[in-house]
């Protein structure tokens, strides 16, 4: 696994989610929340050309269909596709039309207890972005099943680097989102400082899952790009990263819990709530057994050839 590519993409997912976040605060009314991203903003375009007169509403209108319809293309003109493929992208398209139609107007599924339709628009892009997940779902399933051994190499590493950035985007979207929310209550002293502690109990296992999956790449590189004598050294490093972070996960949980208690008649918000990582400590299982599993069966087949 190339590190430095790693390094520079999480970089990149960070700061685009750290802008985001910030211009939904600067700029509310075209970034009412980062999952309207770029819905919202492509909307917001429309209408304003809309709102040029008649020859800009037409075009406006032409645009707005003719994206929709462009998203479509890959649906007809594609090759290898399966018919549920086809019929996911046609719906996609036809969402992201719907979606940009609400954006553009909201008032008209405004309820009344949504003023500003920000809770409209948010229904219709978690609908579009819903779809589009199937769609890649349900594409990775049918590659996943065609694959031979190369393929199915590649994918894995693809599968890491997507494994990786799903990891920095959940700590940062709850790092910005406790941010916000501590500046907003004007929140200070130890409960500012608890805030962070809750945070680092929820999101270090996280970037501990990061590391290890850097590690569990360099352990199928030496696997399958002829590094033998680097894979017991590897593997070693794999399996004692896992049983830390398993380790660590619970003692910042226990450890979070038992300082409240003790801090508990100064501080003015509790969590009452048991923070456990659930993701993450499934995740660092997963990694601890699949590790043992190459490692023995590298063994069994150096024994094997022994033998023979």
């Amino acid at each position: 696994m190339n590190r430095k590519k790693l390094y520079a993409l999480l970089a990149a997912e960070s700061a685009f989610i750290i802008v985001l976040d910030a211009l939904t605060v600067s700029v509310p009314d075209s970034f009412t929340s980062i999952w309207n991203f770029p819905f919202e903003q492509i909307g917001a375009g429309l209408l304003a050309l809309h709102d040029l007169g008649s020859v800009g509403a037409g075009m406006a209108c032409a645009l707005w269909i003719g994206l929709s319809f462009l998203l479509a293309v890959p649906a007809v003109c594609g090759r290898g596709k399966t018919p549920w493929e086809r019929v996911l992208l046609i719906l996609f398209a036809a969402s992201v039309c719907v979606t940009l139609y609400v954006m553009m107007n909201p008032i008209k599924l405004m309820t009344p207890y949504d003023e500003t339709g920000s809770f409209v628009k948010l229904i219709f892009s978690m609908m579009t972005w819903s779809v589009l997940v199937l769609y890649f779902i349900v594409r990775i399933v049918r590659l996943l099943r065609e694959g031979d051994r190369d393929k199915l190499t590649g994918y894995f590493k693809t599968a890491l680097y997507a494994l990786a950035m799903l990891c920095a985007a959940n700590i940062v979207l709850y790092g910005v989102s406790t941010v916000r929310m501590n500046s907003a209550a004007a929140i200070g002293g130890l409960d500012a400082l608890f805030s962070l502690l809750l945070f680092a109990a929820n999101k270090l296992p996280y970037a501990l899952d990061i590391v290890i999956i850097i590690y569990i790449g360099e352990l199928m590189d030496a696997a399958w790009g002829g590094n033998a004598e680097l894979l017991p050294q590897r593997a070693e490093r794999l399996t004692g990263m896992c049983c830390s972070t398993l380790i660590a996960t619970a003692a910042l949980s226990a450890g979070f819990n038992v300082l409240q208690v003790l801090f508990l008649d100064s501080l003015s918000h509790v969590v009452t709530t048991m923070q456990i990582p659930v993701f993450s400590i499934a995740f660092t299982l997963f990694a601890l057994l699949f590790t043992r599993i190459v490692v023995e069966n590298r063994d069994l087949r150096d024994d094997n050839g022994l033998f023979i």
